[in-house]
């Protein structure tokens, strides 16, 4: 019984830094790049199905004392149709600092202004004038939100892992 535990947790470590890996590769493609006009389309086969990510390279944001590589990025599950989107944030070396999922959305029309990442309201049902915006000028905030409306939207959580 140990035997198993010790030869399932190995499986588990190999199986999970393999994925990272992948992603990783696909990050530093895109960030090494620094290439606003194209999009980077990646498909990976799993066992549960395939996955396409699109990730499109926004720029850098210049704090006083970081700056931060900016990156959308959405994953489309072919199998169930299901999109998931996030802002992602890289350090100039291209480590990975966080990331804001936000939702179900098949693109993130994104832009930096300044020290603030501009994008359009996410969800189909909400008014499409509204712009949302993340300031970053003082570091990343644990958390921000988005609009809806003028009464109503979702906060979103800072990630650290992805």
């Amino acid at each position: 019984m140990k035997n198993y535990f010790i030869t399932l947790t190995i499986l588990i470590f190999f199986c999970s830094s393999g994925i990272a890996q992948v992603n990783q590769e696909m990050f530093d493609e895109v960030l090494k790049s620094k290439n606003k006009a194209k999009e980077y389309s990646f498909t990976t086969i799993e066992d549960y199905g395939a996955t396409t990510i699109v990730m499109n390279y926004l720029g850098s944001v210049i704090t006083k004392n970081n700056t931060y590589q900016v990156l959308t990025y959405t994953i489309f599950y072919k199998e169930s149709g299901d999109f998931k989107s996030s802002i992602l944030f890289f350090d100039i070396s291209n480590i990975f600092l966080g990331r804001y999922s936000l939702g179900n959305s098949s693109k993130v029309a994104a832009k930096i202004k300044g020290q603030k990442i501009i994008f359009d309201t996410i969800e189909d049902y909400c008014d499409k004038s509204i712009k949302n915006e993340l300031d970053v000028s003082n570091g990343l905030p644990e958390e921000f939100r988005t609009k809806c409306d003028n009464k109503f939207g979702d906060i979103r959580l800072m990630e650290d892992e992805f």
